[in-house]
């Protein structure tokens, strides 16, 4: 499906979006809790959330 202009030009302004890969043989605790999270989106954006509460982002 092609997507219109305006939607083009919306999302190259106001997004962007970041790709995460968990490895199950190097990372597997990471990656057996991200097979838990139902919305993975929600999970991530509400631990950069507590992050920058927390003053440590970088």
């Amino acid at each position: 499906m092609a997507a219109y202009p305006s939607k083009v030009r919306y999302d190259a302004e106001n997004l962007i979006r970041a790709t995460v890969a968990f490895n199950r043989k190097t990372e597997p605790e990471l990656y057996k809790r991200m097979g838990e999270v139902e919305n993975k989106a929600r999970y991530l954006k509400r631990l950069v959330k507590e992050d920058i509460e927390r003053g440590k982002s970088a």
